[in-house]
């Protein structure tokens, strides 16, 4: 949010990067070192175990987040919170005064809806503390968690940017209660390949008789597969579109935006020889 970035000369800023186990590693790691050129910044995964107490963190992630990137991507894949301990670290760092001694400070969680705030705050205390939700909108007032004697959280509502026109994509709005769930689709497919989509909803072409691919075709393949119909027996789009935003919002959609200055197909390209070499490592290893 500009309104409190502007202000980094009266509050402390930490950015923290939730849910990194969506996007490629080394795509987490270039956004952190961009941003750390200003802020604190963090990589996080929050939590996904629902046990009410006790939620563990994975506090081998940051030890090994460089040196051994195939470590970390199994990790990712587990239920641990990642990045707790080091975020704790700089908030109690900031509790500290010039003098030696803690002072009580209160910190602030904000961002757009449904990036997972409540979600780290339960991962800091290790406890179901506040209310989570996919829902976007679900945190309706602040909700404040004594972190320790010196530390307490407050949980903000999402912050939604009037003049986003992609905000809509940000998961801001309910699925059912969008208008327009094809116009939505079309901006999310302009994000990515067809050959991605044809491969993630293994959609068979066939059906189509050789006719191009347009975002209409596309949801028709996937209403047939996952019997999306209208009375009558035709497929449905908009409900086809409404199941492709509700995967978009999971993460079921791989999409990650690079750091400034980076051309996208190259740093693409890069990844993928990565990813390759990987495999190739993988399979002679086995």
């Amino acid at each position: 949010d500009y309104n409190i970035l502007s202000k980094r000369g009266e509050k402390k800023i930490i950015l923290v990067l939730n849910k990194i186990d969506l996007i490629p590693v080394q795509n987490a790691l270039d956004w952190q070192k961009y941003l750390s050129r200003e802020f604190g910044c963090v990589l996080f995964k929050a939590n996904t175990q629902n046990q009410s107490s006790n939620l563990s963190q994975s506090t081998l992630f940051e030890k090994n987040l460089k040196e051994q990137k195939d470590y970390i991507e199994d990790v990712l894949k587990g239920n641990k919170a990642i990045g707790g301990e080091e975020l704790l670290n700089m908030l109690k760092n900031y509790s500290r005064t010039d003098s030696g001694t803690k002072s009580n400070i209160v910190v602030g969680v904000v961002g757009i809806p449904n990036v997972g705030k409540s979600s780290i705050i339960n991962s800091l205390t290790r406890g179901k503390n506040v209310g989570v939700s996919n829902t976007p909108g679900f945190t309706k007032g602040l909700q404040e968690v004594i972190l320790d004697n010196n530390l307490r959280l407050l949980d903000c509502p999402g912050v939604v940017m009037s003049n986003d026109e992609n905000s809509i994509l940000h998961n801001v709005i309910r699925t059912e209660e969008i208008k327009e769930p094809i116009d939505v689709v079309a901006k999310i497919f302009k994000k990515m390949s067809q050959d991605y989509l044809l491969k993630t909803y293994e959609l068979d072409l066939s059906l189509l008789k050789g006719s191009e691919l347009t975002v209409e075709k596309i949801l028709y393949l996937i209403g047939e597969k996952m019997k999306k119909y209208k009375r009558g027996g035709c497929v449905d789009l908009d409900k086809a579109a409404r199941l492709v935003i509700n995967d978009w919002n999971a993460g079921k959609l791989k999409y990650y935006t690079v750091p400034p200055g980076i051309d996208r197909k190259a740093y693409e390209e890069k990844l993928m020889m990565a990813e390759s070499k990987k495999n190739k490592k993988m399979d002679i290893d086995n």
